[in-house]
């Protein structure tokens, strides 16, 4: 009997002109996902062309912030975000993250937190911190894995949606 084989994973940074790919992941992951994240699908899709352009330029190299592409194949599944921690000068944030239920349980969460944390690394900051939704069962273990720990604090963004801290000493 033959394996069947998995196809091929890439995690890239987003390049600099690829600000209709952003818009289309953040718009599918809103659409697919709408209770895991804090903004709202109608909002987002409302945004102009040049508010992506100037988000794409701003997470690509050489942006302050880094994001993400998760590709299986070739195709799209995935992103996050790696954000200058504001509040800390060892810090980042991770964000953003999302990945295609149709490509999860695969390793690409994995990886793309760990490409995120390693873009932090780099940046000198070790120390990362993180707000997941409460409900993201299989989120909270994989953020868990990678050290992340609750903080204790929550925010409810709406009554559907109450998310947690979570940090990573570094």
């Amino acid at each position: 009997m033959r394996e069947r084989s998995e196809p091929p994973l890439t995690i890239r940074r987003l390049d600099v002109g690829e600000h209709a790919l952003l818009r289309a992941l953040r718009l599918r992951a809103l659409e697919r996902s709408p209770g895991a994240f804090g903004d709202r699908l109608e909002e987002e899709r409302e945004r102009e062309e040049t508010w992506w352009v100037r988000l794409a330029a701003s997470v690509s190299e050489p942006g302050p912030h880094a994001a993400f592409i998760a590709e299986l194949d070739g195709a799209p599944v995935g992103m996050a975000y790696g954000l200058i921690d504001a509040e800390r000068a060892d810090g980042v944030r991770v964000g953003g993250m999302w990945v295609d239920a149709g490509a999860r349980r695969r390793g690409v969460g994995a990886a793309l937190l760990t490409s995120a944390l390693r873009w932090g690394e780099a940046q000198g900051r070790a120390h990362a911190g993180l707000w997941a939704p409460a409900h993201a069962a299989g989120a909270l273990q994989l953020y868990q894995r990678f050290g992340f720990q609750p903080t204790g604090e929550s925010r409810v963004l709406r009554p559907e949606l109450t998310i947690l801290a979570f940090v990573r000493p570094g």
